[in-house]
């Protein structure tokens, strides 16, 4: 007992006179990224998306998880297409999950680029607010801009917010304004899930994203 209080004031003593050390409550890393339902921080972040993994076909340079490791050939099997037909299959699965009993909705696409000092940020919260005070939950993109806004105002409204994300390095994840929320690994599975669960879509100012968006709903709606 004597020789653990010993230790005991000495261990705290250098823990007080270093104190200084930890009055910054500041995590090492600014950013999150999410792939599927995997959450990573600072070097852990990939160098590409799965779907850049995807489209690129070097067989000279295999990445893990791209994050630029040279890929031991016991773990190539994770990039083997019968593996990812097994992921895109389980994507699809927690969507129809999570989506099945959302009700009537519509989707608004739009720029990730306005600021909330924008009129049209502006325009998409009482959009959003408007739809929700309706019945309707409002479904985007999950991101910063018009998606935001909108979700705010479906939120501020107490309707439902939903945002579906995609796994993008570069990019800000979902919005805080969702009640509702998914990341997902693939565009094309995205895209589904915005298609199949909405009653109609509101196209706002927006970029190459917005554009792809607006004419696959433009294409299904053919079919």
């Amino acid at each position: 007992m004597i020789i653990f209080n010993i230790f005991e004031s000495k261990f705290l003593g250098e823990v007080m006179s270093n104190s200084k050390d930890f009055s910054v409550d500041v995590p090492p890393w600014n950013n999150t990224y999410h792939r599927g339902s995997v959450v990573m921080r600072g070097s852990m972040i990939p160098k590409e998306s799965t779907t850049e993994t995807l489209l690129r076909n070097d067989n000279n340079q295999q990445l893990v998880s791209g994050v630029g490791v040279e890929v031991d050939k016991k773990w190539d099997w994770r990039s083997a297409d019968p593996w990812r037909a097994l992921r895109i299959q389980a994507e699809f699965v927690d969507g129809f999950d999570a989506l099945a009993s959302l009700g009537k909705a519509v989707s608004i696409f739009g720029s990730a680029r306005i600021k909330e000092d924008d009129p049209e940020y502006s325009l998409a919260r009482t959009m959003g607010s408007e739809l929700a005070k309706r019945g309707f939950a409002v479904i985007t993109g999950g991101g910063p801009g018009i998606m935001e806004a909108a979700n705010r105002g479906a939120a501020e409204a107490g309707g439902t917010s939903v945002g579906l994300g995609i796994e993008l390095p570069h990019e800000q994840g979902l919005n805080k304004w969702i009640n509702l929320g998914m990341q997902f690994r693939y565009f094309f599975v995205r895209k589904t899930m915005f298609m199949k669960y909405s009653s109609g879509i509101i196209v706002c100012p927006g970029g190459f994203g917005t554009m792809d968006e607006m004419f696959e709903a433009l294409t299904l709606v053919q079919t």
